[in-house]
């Protein structure tokens, strides 16, 4: 992202205010690794989170982790970070758009509409484009979700842990008080 326009193509149809240097092969391969990095990114917060669930609510030691869980999870991320980064370069959806400065997944031109289209010769367009991207798009929706949803339950599992610790803590504590207060009036 931090290249922005530079990887776009120099003959694309939106026109930004930085310099445009790239070809077709060079927004690919800028939409390649961001779609690489957002799924390597919400892969491993969602192991960050279950690492920790098995760390503090399962009591697991780190041996046993690093040994049976860990795998599981960077198996999983290498796997994901690699499939769905090339199953929209396979399909052709890594074009540059009209709203971000850098190549990423979306159909190239977004909408080749009879009202807003102006120039129907750089359109391409073509029949079942729209239920395509649509259907590779809720791949990429339904990953973000779930790894959302695995964190937040994996955090909400983290935040019951403690406040069952929390409250074994008080209920000790009141205890020790009770004590203290019955050795106190002998």
């Amino acid at each position: 992202i931090a290249l922005g326009t530079i990887m776009v193509p120099s003959d694309n149809i939106f026109k930004f205010a930085g310099p445009m240097l790239g070809n077709d092969t060079t927004c690919k391969i800028q939409g390649w690794f961001i779609l690489f990095a957002l799924t390597g990114g919400t892969s491993l917060n969602a192991s960050l989170s279950w690492y920790f669930v098995c760390k503090f609510a399962f009591k697991m030691s780190l041996h046993h982790i690093a040994k049976y869980i860990e795998p599981i999870m960077y198996t999983y991320t290498v796997a994901l970070v690699f499939f769905v980064p090339s199953l929209y370069l396979a399909m052709d959806l890594i074009h540059s758009n009209a709203y971000d400065c850098f190549c990423s997944f979306v159909p190239y031109p977004e909408s080749c509409d009879e009202e807003q289209w102006y120039d129907w010769g750089k359109c391409t367009w073509e029949d079942g484009d729209v239920e395509k991207y649509f259907k590779y798009a809720n791949v990429a929706y339904f990953m973000i979700i779930a790894h959302f949803v695995l964190i937040v339950f994996g955090m909400s599992i983290i935040l019951w842990t403690l406040h069952k610790k929390k409250q074994e803590i008080c209920d000790l504590m009141d205890a020790e008080n009770e004590t203290i207060e019955q050795v106190d009036r002998q």
